[in-house]
């Protein structure tokens, strides 16, 4: 597993840290069959449901299966590199 370490100045405090202007967003590529059972999105569109990856191993389909919750920003689906780049990094590149 991967950590990351950062530290913060004395004069910062953990919800600077926190409310920071990084924003975490997902984009879902189309795929050759559809997997409703993979992925769910919450209506809100801030909330992505993966299914466990040991859980869709198994032989038998559980009749309730474990799905992990990611809250993020926003959710990039079936849309064009281009878009992907406009909205999420644009902004960021022009400025420096």
């Amino acid at each position: 597993m991967h950590q990351t370490n950062f530290s913060m100045s004395d004069d910062e405090s953990i919800d600077e840290v926190y409310n920071s202007n990084v924003k975490v967003f997902v984009r879902i590529l189309p795929l050759e069959k559809p997997c409703d059972s993979c992925a769910k999105i919450s209506k809100d569109g801030k909330t992505i449901y993966l299914r466990c990856l040991q859980d869709m191993q198994r032989d038998k389909q559980s009749k309730h299966p474990i799905y992990w919750a990611f809250h993020i920003d926003g959710i990039f689906h079936e849309m064009s590199q281009d878009k992907v780049y406009c909205a999420t990094a644009k902004d960021l590149i022009e400025k420096y």
